[in-house]
């Protein structure tokens, strides 16, 4: 959204989303008529705005990998 990028939870990557703008700059996501995330509009230069929980499965993926990594 005018070239600022916002997280949705894992389940919702790469599917198509509506997105609103309430009157209090909050920029809402809308999968299937449901709020799937909420984030506060951005203004300026372009920013990514993430939540941490959208993206605990990822760091699940990588900490299971890091351990097989690591040598014993």
């Amino acid at each position: 959204m005018r070239g600022n990028r916002y997280s949705v939870p894992e389940a919702w990557c790469g599917q198509p989303v509506s997105i609103r703008i309430t009157l209090d700059d909050e920029l809402r996501i809308y999968g299937h008529e449901q709020l799937v995330a909420s984030h506060l509009l951005s203004s300026g230069a372009p920013v990514w705005q993430t939540v941490p929980e959208h993206h605990d499965p990822l760091w699940q993926q990588v900490s299971q990998v890091e351990h097989l990594l690591v040598p014993m």
